[in-house]
């Protein structure tokens, strides 16, 4: 039983807990985290197909034509624009799709606790521009989510769910 993700809330009975477990995996896998406030992507449960980073910058463009006639072009760049993920798969059981949509749409995504979202994501293998917790100074937020039955089989339900991080990113380690 390999796991490969899990999207999970964090509330204030459960902030990060590094003394109890050293290694985030640790703690996801145990029951700190409800079930109800996590999605496990496995192989017997569902199928985590993969994830796609956009990151976007503020950029602004001034143009002019000088008294030469000539057009000039100079950018800025104000800062981040929005660093957001995409993840999508399916799920063998229509709890975890529900687990989704509770966690989209009968969630604050932010709280006094988390005031830069509840959410956090790992995924194992990808890069640290992905995987993160929510703490006081950042955290995601869902935006959209997607979920539906594909095939004939009423057991399968697909997923797509956009995150957006909020706080602090670091551009390098």
């Amino acid at each position: 039983m390999t796991v490969t993700g899990y999207l999970y809330k964090r509330i204030p009975s459960t902030p990060r807990n590094p003394s109890l477990y050293p290694n985030l995996i640790d703690e996801l896998e145990s029951s700190y985290i409800p079930d109800s406030n996590k999605i496990r992507f496995r192989t017997e449960i569902g199928k985590f197909e993969g994830f796609q980073k956009k990151h976007t910058n503020k950029i602004r463009t001034t143009s002019h034509i000088n008294q030469l006639g000539q057009l000039s072009q100079h950018s800025k760049q104000h800062g981040m624009d929005g660093h957001d993920v995409d993840i999508f798969g399916i799920f063998n059981d229509k709890t975890h799709a529900d687990i989704l949509d509770d966690l989209a749409e009968q969630t604050s995504q932010f709280s006094a606790d988390y005031p830069e979202g509840v959410i956090g994501l790992y995924i194992e293998k990808a890069p640290k521009s992905v995987n993160k917790d929510c703490t006081t100074t950042q955290g995601y937020c869902i935006i959209e989510t997607e979920t539906g039955r594909i095939a004939r089989k009423s057991t399968v339900w697909d997923f797509r769910c956009t995150l957006r991080f909020n706080g602090v990113l670091k551009i390098a380690d």
